[in-house]
């Protein structure tokens, strides 16, 4: 399975993307537009209940902490 990394313009995701890039990790990015409320739609919330940006989802395992 391929990890699943959220985020969207102005957002820390590329700090994220640039360890994934750095590590030669497979990833699909799923750009939210916050201006639009995307983060806070109940298809997100279910990934981060907070509607933070970015967060990864690996299998089962999530994480919304960008300095985690």
């Amino acid at each position: 399975m391929t990890i699943q990394l959220y985020g969207g313009p102005l957002t820390r995701a590329f700090i994220v993307e640039w360890y994934l890039m750095e590590l030669e990790v497979s990833y699909d990015f799923l750009c939210l537009e916050m201006q639009r409320g995307e983060h806070l739609k109940p298809d997100f919330l279910a990934v981060n209940p907070m509607g933070r940006l970015p967060a990864l989802v690996d299998g089962d395992f999530k994480l919304w902490e960008s300095g985690a």
